[in-house]
């Protein structure tokens, strides 16, 4: 996680750097990261006054940061502010998780059963500590000095989905791959074993309503969805699929696969009857990601399923003798 590196200018204002991952932010947004701790209203009020300068000179709300700019704060605005959160020790084998780092992303294969974000946790408790908060360890000292960004997970993942994800490292990261994923030009490919024996593609299209008390999704609403399930192979009455989606609604591609009538094998929320040995979660991973092009450091990123799916002797063979 990146350092704000401040300087004293004079004893009363605190000057901070203006690094490129703050470049063309408005300086509001930066305010509201850089100081936490004060309200609205006191933000605008110490702007309004010239406690907060850019250059030396009074600014707006709306005043956009370049890189090299120094920013000024009156250094009683920062009395308040709570002590930074300590470092977390990182999970023994985590470096292995990592599929690959550049300048404006981290791409890991998240193990099943890791949270990625303290929001995803349903009870509103945060739990401690998550993938995000291991990832911010782990970059400390990595990452370009900012005011106001922080490295953070680009899509979601459940917890009990394996597989690739994406985390931000710069802002020019973050605002890249989020414009692709809302144009629809990120392609992500998973792995699903699924209940029953199917041939050939099955495809769903129908629309997804969230039933935030059962936290499931279900056909309904105006949502649109779509999800096809081709079939690599099948054995003992489950069927190893690929699955591409379009839409990306919560829980989509467990949604769409019971009402197909082949639930992931794991997943008794969505009507599954199989449990396997071995098996902490549903089997459905996050297998293939392709962006369309290498500006952000590779073109396409693939990663293994968990240890648990050799409990499937065929689907790990499958896996590592077809190519997909």
């Amino acid at each position: 996680m990146s350092s704000k590196n401040p300087s004293s200018s004079s004893p009363r204002r605190t000057s901070f750097p203006v690094g490129v991952n703050d470049e063309g932010r408005r300086a509001d947004t930066v305010l509201f990261r850089l100081l936490p701790h004060q309200s609205a209203s006191r933000l605008q009020k110490a702007l309004r006054e010239g406690d907060i300068r850019l250059n030396g000179k009074k600014i707006t709300p709306a005043t956009r940061l370049a890189q090299g700019m120094t920013l000024e704060v009156w250094t009683p605005l920062l009395e308040a502010a709570p002590e930074p959160a300590p470092s977390l020790s990182l999970p023994p084998d985590f470096s292995s998780w990592i599929v690959a780092f550049s300048h404006d992303l981290l791409v890991l294969n998240k193990p099943s059963g890791v949270l990625v974000h303290a929001s995803d946790r349903r009870d509103g408790a945060v739990p401690h500590p998550t993938l995000d908060t291991w990832v911010k360890t782990w970059l400390q000292g990595k990452t370009e000095p900012g005011l106001s960004f922080y490295p953070g997970p680009l899509h979601r993942l459940d917890r009990l989905t394996s597989g690739l994800i994406v985390f931000s490292v710069s802002l020019n990261g973050a605002r890249t791959f989020s414009a692709w994923l809302a144009e629809g030009l990120v392609q992500k490919t998973y792995l699903a074993l699924m209940e029953g024996v199917f041939s050939g593609t099955l495809e769903r299209q129908d629309p997804l309503k969230r039933d935030d008390r059962t936290r499931t999704s279900f056909a309904g609403g105006e949502k649109q969805a779509k999800t096809r399930f081709q079939a690599l192979g099948n054995k003992n009455g489950e069927t190893l699929a690929l699955v591409n989606l379009e839409g990306g609604r919560t829980h989509q591609i467990r949604a769409h696969a019971a009402l197909a009538g082949h639930p992931l094998v794991g997943d008794t929320k969505y009507l599954s009857k199989t449990r396997s040995p071995g098996a902490v979660s549903w089997w459905l991973h996050a297998w293939k990601l392709v962006l369309p092009d290498a500006s952000l450091g590779e073109e396409s990123y693939t990663a293994a399923p968990p240890a648990f799916w050799s409990a499937r002797p065929w689907v790990r063979e499958l896996v590592q003798s077809r190519d997909f």
